[in-house]
């Protein structure tokens, strides 16, 4: 018995412990609705302008701060970058928060990244770098004077470090006087070439301060290196330059009384790969305008690289043994076509001299060589190489060659139109240009949310020559073709958003519209079952509600019982249940059916906290038979 005893102590005292464990136990899964906002971190871009010998001009560095080591820097403009897809614009020291984990950054210039580790809390600070150009020697030619600003040097030339293929491109405007390659040609050398055609920049690059130019004005020309690749000109490629006459070896104007200063900024473009030729060829110049010429400084070899000039403007050079050259490139405004005024004839006709001849008695078939000839005639046009353009003063009128104009097709572009629907916490939109030939990257579509949609966009040209709504069909892309090259604006009429694109001849610009809708849900309101909206065949209609209802007689009906609707307690029908059959036409929606609607919102749970309490109680009763098992033993030891 004091075995039994402390066997069933023993006994009690594991089903204790399994009680306090079963009922100790938190349960083991519960779906949460977790609604705290994920937390984020700090990104902070400093801002930067540096000369770094062994990166090339123009381009853009992303790296960790502090690593600027002994290079020349300056503080720089904002900065614009893209993050996981979302684009933003920065200024020296400015921050940005950015979610928790990884994320790539995208200088949006350059398309130079860097990959970041964000924190919670924790702030990350990245330096964004523009290389400049090394300073010039005391001889560079066209050097900066009063401005000391390190993005207003010269463009390179052969005094500047080597650095091999390279071709700098300046673009200059010409006056309307200009209307010829010959009237450009006769401009007295260099310097006046320089200060009657200024430079001109594309939109969005900014001539050098206190230099003389002609602004900005849109164009396009490629560049192809010795071995065929081709580059096209862009803003990112942008150099700002001023020359004054001070810093040269001779006067440009012929007043050394004077310190004239022009701005030679120009478009670096590196990895032209040396040989012949080199091609630099206008896909869409200025509107109106037309090209008359092309020069190099004389204060270098760069002339030597000429080979020819095609008549639109097509330059072809040889680099073979001057990696670094630097073109100066003119247009000028394309003058109104002359109308042609009939020449008095030169010479006075003469009578036809044959006397006609009576038909033979065999007549001769026709030949196809035309019998009669004219007896004036005009010399021929030479069907070799065009001379240039001249104006030859006559004894009475001057005799004008008229100025060539473009090939039909060869100065308009394409348009491709991409629209996406997406979903964001609030609704907005986003236009998103490319410059021509440059195509989207994978996150310029739009996140995960995004899809192909439909939409109306209009474009139109500056101007004001075309406005034209072109409609986006479900698929979410359409071409407009045959633009003339130029400057256009797109508005989407969604989004009320507007975005400016460039077309170049024979090139396709991209023009992304962006759609984001809020993903906020609305519940549908609980049904509450009113008259009509279950029928109950036990029950008279109203008089003209259904002319075809046949009341249904209870004791004929097998199985008659409640009816399957809301509040009913059988789901469950047969085909021959004319109950079953009044329910089913009665079901309108989906809260008609049985067990569907809405209700308040409860915390789901795993369904395994009832077998827990289940268990608890079964081993509680476990333990009061043992109790008893216990005391009527003791009473049996007794």
């Amino acid at each position: 018995m004091i075995f039994l005893r402390q066997k069933g102590r023993g006994w009690l005292a594991m089903i204790a412990m399994l009680i306090a464990v079963l009922l100790g136990a938190p349960p083991l899964a519960s779906a949460q609705n977790d609604s705290t906002p994920p937390s984020t971190g700090h990104l902070t871009i400093h801002s930067y302008q540096c000369q770094i010998p062994d990166q090339t001009p123009g381009a853009v560095l992303l790296q960790a701060s502090g690593n600027l080591g002994d290079a020349g820097c300056e503080p720089g403009d904002p900065v614009s970058v893209d993050i996981d897809g979302t684009q933003i614009t920065l200024g020296d020291g400015e921050s940005t928060d950015v979610p928790v984990g990884e994320h790539v950054v995208t200088e949006i210039s350059n398309g130079t990244q860097l990959s970041v580790a964000i924190e919670s809390d924790a702030t990350i600070e990245i330096d964004a770098i523009l290389v400049l150009p090394p300073p010039p020697t005391e001889t560079a030619t066209l050097a900066p004077t009063d401005t000391p600003a390190p993005t207003e040097t010269m463009v390179p030339t052969a005094t500047t470090p080597p650095i091999q293929n390279q071709v700098t491109i300046v673009m200059h405007l010409c006056p309307a006087a200009i209307t010829s390659r010959s009237s450009f040609e006769a401009l007295s050398g260099f310097g006046q070439e320089l200060i009657t055609c200024p430079s001109i920049v594309m939109p969005g690059n900014t001539p050098a301060p206190g230099g003389i130019t002609s602004g900005q004005k849109a164009f396009w020309l490629t560049i192809g290196g010795g071995d065929g690749a081709t580059q096209v000109l862009t803003t990112g490629m942008f150099v700002q330059a001023k020359a004054c006459e001070a810093d040269r070896p001779h006067d440009l104007n012929g007043n050394p009384n004077d310190n004239i200063c022009l701005d030679v900024s120009g478009y670096v473009v590196n990895g032209v790969v040396q040989g012949n030729p080199i091609t630099i060829r206008p896909t869409g110049l200025p509107a109106g305008t037309m090209y008359v010429g092309r020069a190099f400084d004389p204060e270098t070899d760069d002339g030597a690289t000429f080979v020819s000039a095609g008549t639109s403007g097509t330059l072809k050079l040889n680099t073979t043994s001057d990696g670094v050259v630097t073109v100066h490139y003119f247009v000028a405004p394309q003058p109104p076509t002359p109308t042609a005024t009939p020449k008095p004839p030169t010479n006075t006709p003469k009578p036809p001299t044959a006397t006609p001849k009576p038909p033979t008695s065999t007549p001769k078939p026709k030949t196809p060589t035309p019998e009669r000839t004219a007896t004036n005639s005009r010399t021929p046009v030479s069907t070799g190489t065009p001379a240039k353009l001249t104006s030859t003063p006559g004894a009475g009128a001057s005799t004008t060659t008229p100025v060539p104009t473009r090939t039909p097709g060869g100065s308009t572009g394409t348009v491709q139109l991409f629209v996406r629907d997406c979903f964001a916490d609030q609704g907005w939109g986003q236009i998103k240009v490319f410059d021509p030939g440059a195509q989207p990257g994978q996150w310029d579509y739009g996140d995960a949310t995004c899809s192909s949609g439909a939409g109306s966009l209009t474009l139109s040209s500056a101007d004001g020559s075309i406005s034209q709504q072109v409609a986006v069909p479900l698929m979410g892309t359409a071409r407009v073709s045959d633009l003339p090259a130029g400057t256009y604006t797109v508005r989407d009429a969604d989004t009320t958003q507007t975005g400016t694109f460039v077309i170049a001849a024979k090139t396709t610009t991209n023009v992304i519209s962006l759609n984001y809708e809020s993903d906020s849900l609305v519940e549908d309101p609980a049904f509450i079952p009113g008259s009509g909206d279950v029928d109950n065949p036990t029950e008279l209609p109203a008089e003209g509600v259904d002319p075809n209802y046949t009341p249904v007689d209870e004791d004929a009906v097998p199985n008659f019982g409640p009816e399957a609707g809301p509040g009913g307690g059988n789901p469950f029908v047969v085909d021959d249940n004319p109950e079953a059959v009044a329910n089913v036409a009665a079901v309108m929606a989906y809260d008609d059916l049985p067990g569907v609607g809405t209700g308040s919102t409860q915390e789901e749970s795993s369904g395994f906290g009832w077998g827990l309490y289940a268990l608890a109680a079964l081993a509680l009763g476990l333990a009061l038979g043992g109790f008893v098992l216990r005391r009527r033993q003791d009473n049996e030891g007794q």
